[in-house]
């Protein structure tokens, strides 16, 4: 599969695995999504893993933010 053949999508998969059971997210989105709508299945995936929900401080999740200011 070449990435370029669709050029408005995005697609993120991960597998994550651990303690003898596995959970996999595979979703497309389109190309002009936000940092929420990739890292929301992400993250409820993670939490199904380990039965219980993170508190998850955005700030720190390194991703870069326009209005976000430099200090």
């Amino acid at each position: 599969m070449n990435l370029f053949d669709e050029e408005d999508k995005a697609y993120v998969s991960m597998t994550y695995r651990a303690h003898g059971k596995t959970h996999s997210v595979n979703i497309e989105l389109d190309n002009d999504c936000t940092w929420d709508e990739v890292l929301d299945p992400i993250i409820r995936t993670l939490e199904a893993a380990y039965g219980y929900s993170f508190k998850l401080d955005s700030n720190k999740l390194g991703i870069y933010n326009p209005g976000k200011q430099n200090d």
